[in-house]
């Protein structure tokens, strides 16, 4: 249990060993800034150079390192964060960690892996509100040519002027008061046979196709059944746009991701697909943090803040299901405003950055004090 952890304690003493900047983890970084700034942590940040997945990471762009974290606390205490799409263990932060947290977790298959292994929570993208001399010092260390000086300029532009990346305080808001029922469902397809970085098996092309499809179809009945309620389709892709131009989304303006995240918090409904690997995708974290009510297709792993079926979501397996669970929505406007009122509260116990941070050392703290001596 959690409660022997005394609030005013000495606060920990942090210290980031990285091996990834990946997108994935900048979450992680975030809440481990806010943690830092409000005095609940001593944080500090150093480089695993002798580490296989640092070296390997170093080789590709920024947007797809690997994405793993190590986390000492107090000096003796190894954390490792994973949260990449796939439910494949890193081995080499296993073998490493007192404690490894997993994004993609599924408690059939990685409590059996080892015991060590617990959930960590949904993933999405989101930065400090502020200039991060962290980040800054990663993306120094961990891009060569111009990917560093792109990357660089964007560290310092925190104001957006030139680039975008959504911060802290635009990726949270309470419930609307009066929410109008209006679905929103913009996604984007993977080209199903090749990939720019990867060599695809035919599992993960098989994988493409099937979450390509569900995303079509789920369009093609949505726009069907709710006509001018629903606004999405089809991110303008080349793929998408040579092969599916009836369901491309005609405002290309709007998914861009700037634009995307304002455009969003105008919607009371919101719906979500499986992503890679089975993965829950970035939508589902942002769905929550800006207090929506969520349609989803099954969810594959377990969260840390427990999220539940038909209290967090409304689960669908077909674009059948997909229907008459909107339905359900705009035929009960209490369990609409519920849902938000839900999703808001796991946020802010939960999914909120420093919150999801705090928990996490919570649990590696109070391991150290259950442990013999």
């Amino acid at each position: 249990m959690l409660s022997t952890f005394k609030e005013n304690t000495e606060a920990p003493h942090c210290r980031i060993e990285v091996i990834s900047n990946s997108n994935h983890l900048q979450q992680v970084y975030c809440g481990l800034e806010e943690l830092a700034k409000k005095g609940k942590i001593k944080l500090q940040q150093s480089f695993d150079y002798t580490s296989p997945l640092y070296l390997g990471n170093l080789k590709k762009p920024n947007s797809i390192h690997s994405g793993g974290l190590k986390l000492i606390i107090n000096a003796k205490t190894k954390i490792y964060i994973d949260v990449s799409d796939s439910k494949a263990i890193h081995l080499e932060g296993l073998d490493w960690c007192t404690l490894y947290f997993k994004r993609s977790y599924s408690y059939e298959e990685h409590f059996n892996t080892s015991k060590i292994i617990q959930p960590f929570d949904l993933n999405y993208m989101v930065v400090p509100n502020v200039f991060s001399r962290f980040s800054l010092q990663r993306i120094y260390k961990m891009s060569t040519g111009k990917e560093r000086i792109k990357a660089l300029l964007r560290e310092i532009d925190i104001h957006s002027v030139f680039s975008y990346r959504p911060r802290l305080k635009e990726l949270a808001a309470p419930p609307q008061n009066s929410p109008a029922f209006k679905i929103l469902f913009l996604c984007r397809l993977w080209e199903p046979t090749k990939d720019t970085y990867l060599d695809l098996t035919e599992q993960q092309v098989a994988d493409r196709i099937s979450i390509n499809n569900m995303r079509i179809n789920c369009i093609k009945a949505i726009k069907a059944e709710f006509g001018q309620q629903f606004v999405g389709g089809l991110v303008p892709t080349e793929y998408a746009k040579s092969n599916f131009s009836e369901l491309v989304f005609e405002n290309e303006a709007l998914t861009q991701k700037s634009n995307y995240i304002n455009f969003l918090k105008g919607f009371s409904v919101c719906v979500a697909t499986t992503g890679l690997a089975n993965s829950t995708g970035w939508k589902f974290g942002e769905y929550i943090s800006l207090s929506k009510a969520i349609v989803s297709e099954k969810l594959f792993f377990e969260t840390r803040g427990k999220l539940e079926r038909d209290k967090h979501y409304l689960e669908f397996n077909s674009p059948e299901e997909c229907i008459n669970c909107l339905k359900k929505l705009r035929d009960d406007q209490s369990l609409l405003k519920e849902m938000q009122r839900s999703s808001h509260k796991y946020y802010i116990d939960n999914l909120q950055p420093e919150i999801l941070l705090m928990n996490v050392i919570k649990t590696a703290l109070q391991l150290n004090l259950s442990s013999p001596q």
